[in-house]
């Protein structure tokens, strides 16, 4: 399953439209697009950050990716908050590429920003 060895440097979106799975490419290109949104992680506890008012969003995320880029924080941080020697960063490729539907068109868009 090419899904099962995907990682950070991975499009989950490539790899599904590749499949036939989805039929067009939806990735937004993160290289082109207005990323200053990213600049709000700076300096942000995830282990007590609010999922609600203080994570930053994508603002290219549809209503529905945004239910589950906020999902997929919540879930990072009870990794952490369980864990307390797992990091920011490996509790969210855990949820990302271990724990995510990522054959769902909407979870691939999000685990690709």
């Amino acid at each position: 399953d090419p899904l099962s060895n995907l990682g950070p440097n991975d499009s989950v979106v490539a790899v599904l439209a590749e499949m036939g799975k989805i039929t067009t490419q939806v990735k937004t290109d993160l290289a082109s697009a207005d990323t200053s949104w990213a600049e709000g992680f700076r300096g942000l506890p995830l282990h007590t950050c609010s999922m609600q008012t203080d994570l930053p969003v994508p603002p290219s995320l549809n209503s529905a990716q945004e239910r589950i880029w906020r999902r997929m924080f919540e879930k990072g941080q009870e990794a952490i908050n369980a864990d307390r020697a797992m990091g920011a960063d490996d509790a969210m490729e855990v949820v990302a590429y271990q724990k995510s539907n990522l054959a769902d068109p909407d979870t691939a868009v999000v685990v690709d920003h």
